[in-house]
This record gives structure tokens, sequence and C-alpha cells, in this order.
């Protein structure tokens, strides 16, 4: 073999080498593309801390707050039922304000436009907290599972987590019996025994990882 024959096949082989270098280092971060599943071995440890990281800040904003109406709102006694209860016991607690108040109703009827005052309460919160969520405990990152990674030329890199987490610290106006009908505040009082599942979506964009949505209540 000539002298530039050997240069040649030595620059191929050091390309080679480079390039099974980097093929190993991309298996490190990225999925066994063929199997659809997460990163193996330290790589997937580490995805998995990182997932973590930017599941457990968000949890329990995401989980652990009671959806109120638009503030302020009037409620029409003998309306909404349920609605006006619970918000009884957040007034009860000092979590809002309720001021009474007379509202018109006005309905059309056949003979005509038929109108009457009722009894009804106005809700609301001081305006710095207004639309500020009303949290009612901690949601606990309990374990993760399943990590399933997708790719594709044309759209960034994307991590499915499934997880399961428990609720604790919860605010005791939950057992009250305005609350005793709401599967949602039902299964977070027996996740301590029966932790609730989540899934948390990940995009790896500006060179990291990214929480891209959190679904706390994903079964």
């Amino acid at each position: 073999m000539s002298l530039p024959q050997q240069r040649h096949l030595a620059r191929v082989t050091n390309a080679m080498a480079a390039k099974t270098v980097f093929v190993s280092l991309l298996l490190l971060i990225l999925p066994t593309l063929s199997s659809g599943y997460g990163a193996t071995g330290h790589a997937r440890q580490q995805l998995r801390l990182i997932a973590i990281s930017l599941i457990e800040p968000q949890l329990t904003s995401a989980a652990m707050q009671f959806n109120l109406p638009s503030l302020p709102t009037t409620l029409v006694d003998g309306e909404h039922d349920r609605l006006i209860a619970q918000m009884n016991v957040l007034v009860a607690e000092g979590l809002l304000d309720r001021q009474p108040m007379i509202a018109t109703d006005r309905q059309l009827t056949v003979n005509g436009l038929n109108t009457r005052r009722v009894g009804a309460h106005r809700y609301d919160r001081p305006l710095m907290i207004r639309q500020s969520p009303v949290r009612f405990g901690h949601a606990h990152l309990a374990q993760t599972g399943e990590i399933w990674v997708t790719s594709s030329a044309t759209q960034a890199t994307q991590v499915e987590v499934h997880f399961q987490w428990v609720a604790d610290q919860l605010a005791e106006w939950l057992w009250a019996p305005a609350f005793d009908q709401e599967p949602r505040l039902a299964r977070l009082k027996a996740s301590a025994n029966q932790p609730l599942v989540g899934v948390a979506t990940l995009v790896w964009k500006d060179q990291q990882w990214q929480l891209a949505e959190l679904n706390p209540y994903a079964d």
C-alpha cells in the first residue's frame, strides 16, 4: 500500500472513530428510538433527576388549588346551591369576603318581561390577591415511572414522564359537607393510600430540557 493510500485510510479510520464516539454520547442523552423507550443507564437516571427538578416546583400550584369563579361574583340565593355552600365555607375561613345585596331578576314570560327583586350575595377578595388561587395543601412527588422519548427531524425531542404523587397538609375546610361531592377532592384525601398518577412533558429547547406540560390528574 502506497503512502498516500495509508494516509487516506488513517483519515477515514479517525473520522469513523469520532463518529462512533459522537453517536455513543448522543445515545446517553436521547432514547433508543427503535424501542421508543427512554434512555438507559446513567443517562436515563440523569434524565429522571432533571424531570423531578422540573416537576416538583410546579406540582403544588398545578394540582392543589380551588378554582373560584371570576371575582367579584354575585350569586342569587336559591341558585347554584353547592357553589354557594362552598363559597360560604371559604368566607368562614377568612379566604373570601361576602356582602348581602338585592339583585334584580328579569325573566321573559308569555305575559311579557317579569321583573322581581331577589336576595343575593357578592363574593370578592382584596384587589391584590383577587386573582390568586386558593391553595389547600401541598403536592408531594412520590416517584417517577416510565419515561418515553420521541424525536423527529422536524420537531424538538420530547420526553413523556409518568409519575405518582400524594397530597398532604390538606386544609381542614376540605372536609366540610359542601365539598363531599367533589370527586377530585375525594381522590386527594385518599392519596396517602392510593397515589395519584400524573404525566409531564419535557421538551429539549435552547440546549436544555424544559417543562412543556404538566397534567397531575392523568389517570
